[in-house]
């Protein structure tokens, strides 16, 4: 959507909804204890809605969205649910969605205003000024319509996640792994930390799929060894 933007001229808009998951309502009976020293012993409390934690949480929330954006009239892609369209005469409104985050396109900014009038019948936002730098999804994103011109980068993303793993003096190189090495269960010493190795693994997987084509193949491996990794 942000390479359209560019190649049409088009309005980008962003905003975060306010306590996501807690806008989702429970269509069947779902009763949870409550905390100590809350409420009386014995006495539990039946969820009208959803809550942070519950195994489905992001699920209600998603179908219960999806049915508000209906009455607005937007219908999810069939090739990613994640997007959202709503069919104008001059053209479209696209709305992508990633839990909190709403990122979209439109023509003008009036339909924006009411895009953003009919969201906030049922959900809290808070819009991005998308006129400056601003993040979707960890990744920086700079416009500049004058000269036509869209730049995304992650380099804030990956400074942080060298000096969370301690990597911040390594020796850069510009092929990441040789395509003929194949890893192997070996016989060297287990992986002392092997949730720092899966929050690594991790952190390499989302810059992978986001920004970092390159380093996919490798990463298709590293993360086989998630358990019981060795040195």
């Amino acid at each position: 959507m942000l390479a359209l933007t560019t190649l049409k001229n088009l309005c980008i808009f962003a905003w975060d909804v306010n306590s996501t998951y807690l806008h989702g309502k429970i269509d069947h009976e779902l009763y949870i204890n409550f905390p100590n020293k809350y409420g009386k012993p014995g006495n539990v409390g039946k969820l009208n809605k959803a809550l942070y934690g519950l195994p489905k949480a992001a699920l209600v929330w998603c179908e219960d969205f999806k049915d508000k954006l209906k009455t607005l009239g937007y219908a999810p892609l069939e090739s990613d649910p994640g997007v959202f369209l709503h069919k104008l005469a001059k053209g479209i409104i696209a709305i992508h969605m990633h839990v909190d985050d709403r990122t979209g396109i439109c023509l003008s900014e009036e339909e924006e205003l009411d895009l953003k009038a009919g969201i906030q019948k049922f959900s809290k936002i808070k819009q991005k000024d998308t006129t400056k730098p601003f993040k979707v999804l960890g990744i920086l994103v700079i416009r500049d319509t004058h000269e036509g011109m869209l730049k995304i980068s992650q380099s804030k993303y990956i400074n942080s996640m060298l000096q969370r793993f301690n990597m911040v003096d390594c020796n850069p190189v510009v092929t990441p792994v040789d395509k003929s090495s194949h890893l192997q269960e070996g016989k060297a010493a287990v992986f002392k930390n092997e949730k720092q190795y899966q929050a690594l693994t991790g952190s390499l997987t989302y810059a992978a799929m986001s920004m970092w084509p390159d380093i996919g193949y490798i990463m298709q491996y590293l993360p086989q060894s998630n358990k019981g990794p060795t040195q």
